[in-house]
């Protein structure tokens, strides 16, 4: 019987920087009985809502514009917010549609030079009042 592709595990967070991310994950073991024809890299702030932020088209087993090895697939999403929490899942695709895919724990993009001086002064101010008080 031909159906979507199963599951694909949860993504690996490979690197990270202010705006970007790069992923890892191994794609499910059954593509439906047919060709993969992309992988779907997905975004959300509460696993509720999903965002598609990158397609990965796969053509005779190769990606196009992300690198494999051993079954390893790597995607890079960018133009993402500095120092902000997302979930990310992939899902892989065949004619009949997508499969699922478990999603990553949430993964916060870093933070930038003017924004980390701000997060440590807030820190700071804390902890002065927190101790001032105690």
């Amino acid at each position: 019987m031909l159906t979507v592709p199963g599951t694909t595990q949860a993504p690996v967070i490979a690197n990270k920087g202010s705006s970007w991310i790069t992923l890892s994950w191994t794609s499910s073991s059954s593509s439906g009985g047919l060709p993969l024809i992309q992988f779907a890299i997905q975004k959300s702030t509460n696993k509720q809502t999903w965002e598609d932020v990158k397609t990965v088209p796969h053509i005779y087993g190769q990606s196009v514009g992300a690198s494999t090895t051993a079954g390893q697939w790597v995607g890079n999403v960018t133009d993402l917010a500095a120092y902000s929490g997302y979930y990310y899942r992939v899902l892989a695709e065949n004619v009949l549609g997508r499969g699922p895919g478990l999603a990553s724990q949430r993964v916060f993009t870093l933070a930038t030079g003017r924004l980390k001086f701000l997060l440590l002064l807030v820190f700071a101010l804390l902890f002065k009042i927190t101790c001032q008080t105690a």
